[in-house]
C-alpha cells in the first residue's frame, strides 16, 4: 500500500463539563443564598419572632408530610436518565402521576392530624382558618413534590443554567409576593405562608410547561417505570432519613418543649446555617451526575476529590461567614431576635 488511513482515536473524557457545571450551580447557588437572606431579613421584619417560630414549624411540618409523601423518588431520576434506562417523556409522566397519588394522600393526612392535633397543641394564637390550612395543605404538598421531581430531571439532562433559572425566579417570586401581601395586608403567619405555597405552585406549573414543551409526556408505560424508579428512590431514601429527620425535626423539638417566640429566634438560626451549609450541595448534585455512568475506580477517584474540596469549602465558608453573622444579627433583623446570634454558636 502507498498510503494509510488516518484513524480517528476516541478519547473517552468521563469528566467533559464536569468543571463547568459545578460553576454554574455554585453560582447559582450562591445567588440564591443571597436571595435568601433577603428573604429572611424580610420575614423578620414583618414578622414577630413568635410569628416567624410558627412560620418555620409549619414548614417544618410540611417538609416532613413532603419527604415521606415522596419516599426519595425523585433521586432516581438522574440515575435514570444518565444511564438511558428511562427516557424523560416517560419519567415526567410517572413524575405527574405519582406527585398526584402521593401529594394528595399526603395532604388529607396532614389536614387530619392538624385539625385533630396540630390546631390545638402548636397554633392556638393563629387566626388562619381549617380551610385556608387545607388550600395550603392541598397546594403546597403535590406541587413541591413535582418541583422537586422536575428539578431532579432536569440535572440528570445536565441543563443546570434551566435549573438555576427556576430556582432564582421561586426565590424572586417569594420575594415579590411576599412584599406585595405585606403592603396590603401587613404582617404574620398569613402572609408567609400564603407566599411560600404561591412561589412553590407557580415554579412548578412552569416547570411542567418547560419539560412538556421541550420533551413531551408519556403514560403509557407509568406501572413499569414505577417498578425501575421505587425501588431505587426507597434504597435513597432509607439510607438519607435520618439526616433528613435531623433537618427538620430539631424545630418540631424547640417548639414542643418551648414556646413559639424562642422557635422563631432559634429558626432564624438554624436557617441562616442550612444557607450557608448549602453551598457546596451543588458540588455533591454535579458530581453525581457523572458518578452514574463512570467505571468503580474512577468513580473512587471522583468522590475522593470532590469530599476534599467539598470539606475544605465548608469549613472556609463556616470559618468566615458565620462570625459575621453573629454580630450583625441584632443589626440585621432587630433586637427581637438578638439571641439568634447565641443560638448560631452553637449549631
Amino acid at each position: 500500500m502507498t498510503g494509510t488511513l488516518a484513524q480517528k482515536v476516541v478519547v473517552r473524557n468521563p469528566y467533559k463539563g464536569l468543571f463547568n457545571g459545578i460553576a454554574v450551580m455554585t453560582a447559582g447557588k450562591g445567588i440564591l443564598v443571597v436571595l435568601g437572606f433577603v428573604n429572611k431579613v424580610l420575614l423578620a421584619k414583618i414578622m414577630n419572632p413568635e410569628s416567624l417560630g410558627l412560620f418555620g414549624l409549619t414548614l417544618s411540618i410540611f417538609g416532613l408530610t413532603f419527604m415521606m409523601a415522596n419516599m426519595g423518588a425523585h433521586n432516581a431520576h438522574v440515575y435514570n436518565i444518565v444511564r438511558n434506562r428511562i427516557s424523560v417523556a416517560r419519567s415526567f409522566g410517572f413524575s405527574i402521576v405519582f406527585a398526584t397519588i402521593t401529594g394528595l394522600i399526603g395532604a388529607c393526612l396532614l389536614y387530619l392530624i392538624y385539625i385533630s392535633w396540630l390546631d390545638g397543641l402548636y397554633f392556638k394564637s393563629i387566626t388562619i382558618s381549617s380551610s385556608v390550612m387545607l388550600v395550603y395543605f392541598f397546594l403546597f404538598i403535590p406541587s413541591n413534590i413535582i418541583k422537586t421531581h422536575l428539578v431532579e430531571i432536569l440535572i440528570g439532562l445536565k441543563k443546570f443554567k434551566i435549573h438555576n433559572g427556576f430556582m432564582i425566579v421561586e426565590s424572586v417570586l417569594f420575594l415579590m409576593i411576599l412584599a406585595s401581601l405585606y403592603s396590603v395586608v401587613g404582617g404574620g403567619l398569613f402572609v408567609g405562608l400564603t407566599a411560600w405555597t404561591s412561589s412553590v405552585f407557580i415554579v412548578s406549573i412552569g416547570l411542567i410547561a418547560y419539560i412538556l414543551h421541550q420533551y413531551g409526556v408519556m403514560f403509557s408505560s407509568v406501572i413499569n417505570d414505577a417498578k425501575i424508579i421505587l425501588p431505587y428512590g426507597l434504597k435513597c431514601f432509607s439510607a438519607g432519613l435520618f439526616q433528613s429527620l435531623m433537618v427538620r425535626f430539631d424545630i418540631l423539638l424547640v417548639a414542643f418543649f418551648l414556646d413559639a417566640t424562642i422557635t422563631g429566634t432559634y429558626y432564624l438560626a438554624a436557617s441562616l446555617s442550612v444557607s450557608l451549609n448549602s453551598i457546596t450541595i451543588p458540588l455533591n448534585r454535579v458530581v453525581y451526575t457523572y458518578l452514574c455512568n463512570l467505571k468503580l475506580n474512577e468513580g473512587i477517584q471522583l468522590t475522593n476529590r470532590a469530599f476534599k474540596m467539598s470539606l475544605y469549602s465548608g469549613l472556609s465558608l463556616l470559618v468566615v461567614f458565620i462570625p459575621i453573622i453573629i454580630k450583625t444579627i441584632p443589626f440585621i433583623f432587630g433586637e427581637l431576635y438578638s439571641q439568634s446570634g447565641q443560638v448560631q454558636k452553637v449549631l
